[in-house]
């Protein structure tokens, strides 16, 4: 998307970046060419995450609970039932990990039916389609 607009003239700013543990990124990251590229451990990164959750969690916004499901680490991800295949992984076929974890939420059906209507009244919104 970036390479497109840069072709058509338009002035772009692409940022990329990555977690400490996320080599697939990593390695794609250097695949790319970016503007700038940042990590979770950097200072500004820091501060910037802080500053914005402490914002959230004062409104209420982030709440203290535990999610579970069937994660395939290969892929990096949790699967539900109807998404396995045979009961494994789609793309390794290998039976994922049940796993469980406490952590912050975003309360995010506070927000569902707004989100939806702006969605739905601006379908350039979330592009590519």
């Amino acid at each position: 998307m970036n390479r497109f607009h840069k072709l058509l003239g338009d002035e772009t700013f692409f940022l990329t970046g990555t977690d400490e543990h996320g080599d697939k990124i990593v390695q794609a990251a250097e695949k790319i060419e970016n503007d700038d590229f940042i990590r979770t451990t950097q200072e500004r990164h820091i501060k910037c995450v802080q500053e914005v959750l402490q914002k959230v969690y004062d409104k209420g916004d982030i709440y203290f609970g535990e999610y579970g499901g069937h994660y395939c680490f290969g892929c990096e991800r949790f699967y539900t039932e109807k998404e396995l295949v045979d009961g494994k992984c789609p793309q390794h076929e290998t039976v994922p990990e049940y796993i469980a974890e406490k952590n912050y939420f975003f309360k995010m059906s506070k927000y569902q039916d707004w989100l939806i209507g702006h969605i739905n009244d601006n379908p350039d919104f979330i592009r590519p389609e």
